[in-house]
């Protein structure tokens, strides 16, 4: 085995561990100072009981009802630019135990804003049930399960022949996934007037935490820009469809992201896939 293989199998490792003890170690230290836990207390799930606020989460605010316990479903996110090493670190952490990560999902997050936006806009609230859009009510924090409901169902466990679940209780996993196109712009009919991409990159760093309240990130990029545009350039289609013109459009992602990095505060880490 030549010299040049084993050193990436070292530096793989090496890469492996150091993010298992970042995501996977006690977290009780980085709570946020004054955050606010709505409700806090563990709850019948699936005949478990289960309270990650304390650990993989602290700092969530969960907005629990009878319909919704968001804060009971950890996930896992890997928000990065193309060509970043995002797919093979997506694979590294889905080898750990208790981890299923699943690749892009063309930003379905951005989608899923798009329609919880369009119903808040369009659906009235409405007891009496006189309007012709009326309905009852939502509860805070409801529509977040149908968020992880979706992310689940694009991203189950293993299924047998019969269509029958492999693993029965499933609760306990942390579901996970990687997105290229985080804050990436969307149709967006509910909106009269168009977001700047600053605007856009807090809105939905906000509805994140909002629907994936008890979400681990990792924020990804490769401050190499010049190398990762000509990575680009040998990926078919990269270019064309995410408007990369070269190294300073990178640079601008770059920073884009570390700010979105600064926004999730402590419920983010920003890795440097060059550096590493």
């Amino acid at each position: 085995m030549s010299f040049k293989c084993c050193r990436g199998i070292l530096v793989s490792l090496c890469l492996l561990a150091a993010i298992l003890f970042i995501i996977l170690h006690d977290s009780c230290s980085i709570a946020a100072a004054g955050s606010t836990v709505v409700h806090k207390k563990t709850i019948d799930y699936l005949s478990k009981t289960y309270d990650y606020t304390d650990s993989w989460c602290p700092g969530a605010v969960c907005h629990d009802s009878d319909v919704c316990h968001p804060c009971q479903r950890r996930f896992l996110i890997v928000i990065a630019t193309g060509r970043s090493a995002s797919t093979t670190l997506t694979h590294m952490l889905g080898s750990l135990p208790g981890i299923r990560m699943s690749g892009e999902n063309y930003n379905m997050l951005g989608l899923i804003r798009n329609l919880f936006d369009t119903i808040h806009k369009h659906v009235h609230p409405d007891v009496a049930m006189k309007d012709a859009w009326a309905h009852n009510p939502v509860p805070k924090g409801a529509f977040a399960c149908a968020a992880q409901h979706m992310m689940e169902t694009i991203n189950p466990t293993l299924f047998q022949e019969n269509s029958t679940l492999l693993t029965k209780d499933d609760s306990q996993t942390i579901i996970g996934f990687k997105t290229i196109r985080f804050a990436a712009r969307v149709d967006h009919a509910s909106n009269d007037v168009q977001e700047t991409d600053e605007e856009l990159a807090e809105v939905m760093v906000e509805f994140t935490k909002d629907t994936l309240p008890c979400a681990r990130i990792i924020v990804d990029i490769r401050s190499d820009t010049v190398l990762q545009a000509e990575s680009m350039k040998e990926k078919q289609g990269f270019i064309e469809e995410l408007a990369i013109k070269g190294a300073e459009d990178l640079d601008e992602r770059n920073a884009r992201l570390r700010e979105i990095a600064v926004r999730f505060g402590d419920q983010a880490y920003f890795l440097d896939s060059t550096e590493w």
